[in-house]
């Protein structure tokens, strides 16, 4: 059965024949805009830790003013045994940000969210994924738009760590006016 759920990984619950640690520095790969000028082709970033768990984040490379931009975080099981994932939330969490070319963060999915403590085990089989995703209305999380310009999203899923697990970031070009 294949399951489209909110994620969060909680590092020291993933059990694996592998590892699972976090990349280390300059493992980590973003992504390249496969079109720029295409709406509907998106720019990717790929995160790998060690060698089973592979974190994808994926958004268009360009939208008009108002157009909704949707963003999709899917955790793939890349390792070639069963991977058991511990996921926190009645609703399973995961964060999007987005921010101006001069990093400000305009909007953040879980803007005064609570992730309540409730644990979920879920396993995916080797070559399985499970795939997030939202939709940003181009609004700051005050409610107001944003004008054209350059952004870049980032894409967390906030585990029993100190640190959550990052995806991106990816860039977006907002154009019109």
């Amino acid at each position: 059965m294949h399951t489209r759920v909110v994620l969060v990984l909680l590092s020291g619950l993933a059990s694996v024949a592998g590892d699972c640690r976090p990349p280390a520095p300059g493992t980590q790969s973003g992504g390249d805009a496969v079109a720029a000028d295409s709406a509907t082709i998106p720019d990717s970033a790929v995160t790998s830790y060690g060698d089973s768990l592979q974190v994808v984040l994926s958004a268009p490379t360009r939208v008009q003013v108002g157009e909704p931009v949707r963003i999709t975080l899917r955790v793939r099981n890349v390792g070639p045994k069963r991977l058991d994932l511990g996921l926190l939330g009645r609703e399973i969490a995961f964060d999007f940000l987005v921010a101006r070319k001069d990093g400000v963060v305009v909007w953040r999915r879980l803007e005064g969210e609570m992730i309540p403590a409730i644990l979920q085990l879920r396993t995916l089989a080797p070559g399985e994924a499970l795939e997030l995703a939202d939709v940003w209305d181009q609004r700051t999380n005050q409610g107001e738009r944003v004008g054209p310009g350059e952004y870049t999203i980032r894409g967390e899923l906030p585990t029993d760590e100190p640190e959550p697990l990052r995806a991106g970031p990816v860039r977006l070009t907002i154009t019109g006016g």
